[in-house]
């Protein structure tokens, strides 16, 4: 029996040759019950079957376990409407999967500013955008806004690269494009072709001001802790650089959703901004008519 999770699906029973699959979607939304009868004269399992059932209204909410965790529901309530500052106007996401957005520009700028606060400063960020429903509105911000935005407890990590290496990782990244598997970049411009070979996406990878990359420099890059672990294998080449001395992984102990808590707090006030950080240009480089950012 394989009780499955994480893909969001629900499955209350799918049978492969012996093997019996069941997945009850997600967050509860579903009750999974998997049933077995063993046999205890012929030592085997003899009958295997599941079901998923729906937690709707008609199920009645447990009065014990409310009692039990009353006190805990009321404490992060408190904590998630605590007010952390304000908005000047939104922090829109409408651009995603692939467009840069304000919501990326904040996330850059907490995760170098909480890595400043630990001594740390970064040449890059590479980070993405994992929840795309919600932005943050004009006007207060609470801690409750934030956990939407960034809904997972990724940590951060840092690495030695050299500019060969990071373009390496950036062909990966530029294949998923379309997708929500798109990670953005701060610190140096980036321009890449989408449509380009692989090994050829990148046209251009140089500093803010335009300067070319010194190619015997490494340069501190910052990833979360699920990109560095290959993002679900997407990253295949980046757990590969991870995983050589030479790129002396640093983890630190701060997760993403807390730098962007503790960059709004100390701040009080936030504007959304964009730096321009990426271009997509699809074509020959001569040929550069259709251009997205």
């Amino acid at each position: 029996v394989i009780i499955g999770a994480h893909t969001h699906r629900n499955f209350p029973e799918f049978k492969v040759s012996n093997i019996l699959y069941s997945q009850a979607d997600y967050h509860g939304i579903y009750l999974g019950r998997v049933d077995l009868v063993f046999d205890t004269e012929k030592g085997r399992v003899v009958k295997r079957q599941s079901n998923t059932l729906l937690m709707d209204e008609h199920i009645p909410l447990d009065g014990e376990i409310l009692k039990l965790t009353g006190a805990e529901i009321e404490r992060a309530e408190n904590m998630s409407t605590n007010r952390l500052g304000e908005a000047t106007d939104d922090f829109w996401i409408r651009a995603l999967p692939h467009k840069e957005t304000p919501v990326h520009d904040l996330i850059f700028k907490a995760i170098a500013d909480t890595l400043r606060e630990a001594g740390t400063k970064v040449d890059v960020i590479v980070h993405g955008i994992n929840e795309r429903r919600y932005g943050l509105k004009k006007g207060a911000i609470t801690v409750g806004d934030v956990w939407k935005v960034v809904p997972y407890e990724n940590t951060v990590g840092v690495v030695q690269l050299t500019p060969a290496e990071l373009r390496e990782v950036l062909d990966e990244d530029a294949e998923t494009y379309n997708n929500p598997a798109f990670r953005g970049i701060w610190g140096l411009k980036w321009t890449f072709d989408p449509e380009a070979k692989a090994g050829q996406r990148t046209t251009a990878l140089v500093h803010a001001d335009g300067s070319p990359l010194d190619e015997k420099q490494r340069l501190a890059v910052a990833f979360n802790s699920y990109d560095l672990a290959s993002g679900g294998r997407r990253w295949k080449r980046l757990r590969e650089l991870v995983d050589r001395p030479e790129a002396k992984l640093v983890e630190y102990d701060f997760q993403t959703r807390e730098a962007v808590i503790d960059y709004i707090r100390r701040r009080g006030t936030i504007v959304p901004t964009l730096g321009d950080w990426w271009t997509a240009r699809r074509g020959s480089p001569a040929n550069h008519a259709s251009e997205t950012k």
